[in-house]
């Protein structure tokens, strides 16, 4: 009789149950991945929408100033209101022009960008910053910005025609 050697080996059924197992294993990776990656990508594209929100809303309120002042973290304008009730308009006898101007000043205040104006005194909220400024140039307005989405730096420069300056 021949002496039995010992031949130790995977069987099919044990490679297959670990090739299950690393399966299971690599798609809930895979998927978690997936759903990381998503949430950043709203994350950036909220905050994309922040920017431009605020960036039509100075504009707006650039092109009806009277005048305007900036500095390191503020901007300040006075504007003709244009928030009359239609209602009122209907009953004046003068144009909207000749009511008193209204002051709107946009501060960066504990890294929240505020915009104040006569009917929301605290300011609303706008948008998390980094840093805010505005510089008052010959005929425009240059605004500064930098936030952080994500794990990147973004500074931002805008230059408004004013035609108060």
């Amino acid at each position: 009789m021949m002496p039995r050697r010992s031949l130790r080996g995977v069987t099919l059924f044990e490679s297959l149950v670990t090739l299950l197992l690393l399966f299971v294993v690599m798609s809930s990776v895979v998927s978690l991945l997936q759903s990381s990656l998503r949430a950043m990508k709203s994350q950036q594209g909220r905050a994309i929408t922040e920017v431009a929100f605020v960036q039509e809303l100075i504009r707006r309120d650039l092109a009806d100033a009277l005048t305007v002042s900036g500095g390191s973290g503020e901007l300040r304008l006075s504007r003709h209101d244009y928030t009359v009730p239609w209602q009122q308009l209907l009953t004046m006898r003068a144009s909207p022009r000749t009511l008193s101007p209204i002051r709107v000043s946009y501060q960066l205040i504990d890294g929240m960008l505020r915009r104040a104006t006569p009917t929301a005194q605290g300011g609303e909220a706008l948008m998390a910053l980094d840093s805010f400024q505005s510089e008052v140039l010959e005929t425009d307005v240059r605004v500064s910005m930098a936030l952080k989405s994500g794990q990147r730096q973004r500074n931002l420069v805008w230059s408004f025609r004013c035609s108060a300056l």
